[in-house]
């Protein structure tokens, strides 16, 4: 079944071994919505949509948008959530065309992020997605 969201869609991206060969050698299915199964080995990744304006009409079809996305890169080895995090960034980066049954105009992608969480002793890579995309619904 195509995805209804574009989260949805590119979750469903990230998780394709023929779609994302180096990000999939990396995480395999290990790429989540909002928040990571419980007792998820590292590395992993986690979508969040920090924002989703409604914008009818923006491109020419009701229901266009252009929300933005981050995706963290959870692992206890800084280098290696760069990594995947450029990966990530590289396999979306100028990204048009069909996503699983959403329209994408055009995906940006922007600088990496890294932090670091001293309680939990891990590293968190960070980038921002930008897609421009026609709702499938």
């Amino acid at each position: 079944m195509p995805s209804s969201y574009i989260e949805q869609a590119l979750v469903t991206l990230l998780r394709s071994s023929s779609s994302s060969s180096e990000v999939y050698a990396e995480l395999g299915k290990k790429v989540f919505f909002a928040e990571a199964e419980s007792a998820t080995a590292k590395p992993y990744a986690v979508l969040h949509t920090v924002s989703d304006p409604h914008m009818p009409f923006a491109f020419g079809e009701a229901n266009s948008g252009q929300p933005r996305i981050q995706i963290s890169v959870y692992d206890d080895d800084r280098f290696n959530a760069l990594e995947i995090a450029h990966k990530i960034r590289k396999r979306l980066r100028f990204f048009s065309g069909s996503m699983d049954g959403i329209t994408v105009h055009k995906l940006d992608v922007g600088g990496t992020v890294l932090l670091r969480d001293p309680d939990e002793n891990v590293y968190q890579a960070s980038i921002d997605v930008l897609p421009i995309y026609i709702d499938a619904s």
